[in-house]
């Protein structure tokens, strides 16, 4: 028992838990315990994933561009490289892409393109089954 009272003197202090807890020689204790896997919460997972959407193509704190089919495309080498391997040794291997901080990619459809970009931020894609191969060319390129 003191063991006990030591070790919950640590978190209540001492004299409410003499006056409250232990009565008639009782220890009563009342405990309400949340699990809460920081492994796995979709809550936390589908909020990071919408505030990355929130990134794709977005002009302000980008560091590089894409034009696909004569429009622009934002996006952020770090996010990039951290979900490409093309992208990092683009960026780690100063070619011409990294110092310029622009890339023209006429082998794709803008639409693709977009998809791909969004992929690529969130891990989702609301239209994988309408363009299922165009966008596995084009992550197999990236």
């Amino acid at each position: 028992m003191s063991f006990l009272v030591s070790f919950l003197s640590k978190f209540i202090g001492i004299v409410q838990l003499t006056e409250d807890l232990l009565t008639n020689k009782e220890l009563k204790l009342h405990f309400v315990i949340d699990w809460f896997d920081c492994k796995h919460n979709p809550a936390i997972e589908s909020q990071l994933s919408n505030d990355f959407e929130k990134l794709v193509n977005n002009k302000e704190l980008s560091d590089f561009v894409f034009i696909v089919d004569n429009k622009e495309f934002y996006a952020h080498k770090n996010i990039l490289s951290i979900r490409s391997n093309v992208f990092k040794t683009m960026f780690a291997n100063h070619m011409i892409e990294s110092q310029t901080n622009r890339c023209v990619t006429n082998d794709m459809e803008s639409d693709v393109f977009e998809e791909l970009l969004t992929f690529i931020y969130t891990g989702k894609s609301a239209k994988i089954n309408s363009m299922c191969y165009k966008l596995l060319a084009a992550a197999e390129k990236y």
